[in-house]
């Protein structure tokens, strides 16, 4: 089951990247990272979505040794400035997932603080499951709605 985080940035659109378990068992941010304005969404959003889904979710990587310089590249990598970007209350973040044939959003919302980064959303809230092989407008009607249910 590969897996990918989407964050909806103010002003910056959306930033897609899949995510690869360390050998501790930590998800990390690896490529492709890539952006989407929110203009070009609707045209462009269902094949990113399907690259950043397309990994080896058996393979495991290292720990980073210096978390440090791990954030310093994936800063780089996804063109932010900070993480904090990652944190405003403006941006949202939906988790998404590969299971079988199909393509699973987990809306979230964010952490209570002094906690940071953000949740799922109560159990009570469906996740919203789209076929892989979809048509690329069902893919977006599926990621807008569980954009919609983010908080």
């Amino acid at each position: 089951m590969s897996s990918a985080t989407v964050y909806k940035i103010d002003k910056k659109g959306y930033l897609l990247f899949g995510l690869i378990k360390t050998v501790s068992g930590f998800g990390i941010g690896t490529d492709p990272y890539i952006q989407v304005q929110e203009k070009d969404m609707n045209a462009t959003i269902a094949d990113a979505l399907k690259k950043v889904l397309n990994i080896d979710d058996a393979k495991r990587v290292a720990d980073p040794t210096d978390w440090g310089e791990y954030s310093k590249v994936f800063l780089q990598k996804t063109g932010l400035k900070s993480a904090n970007e990652l944190n405003k209350i403006s941006t949202l973040c939906c988790s998404v997932r590969r299971e079988d044939s199909n393509i699973v959003f987990t809306p979230t919302k964010h952490a209570e603080p002094p906690d940071q980064g953000f949740v799922n959303k109560s159990k009570d809230e469906p996740n919203i499951t789209v076929a892989y092989d979809a048509s690329n407008e069902e893919i977006v009607d599926a990621f807008s709605l569980a954009f919609s249910k983010c908080e």
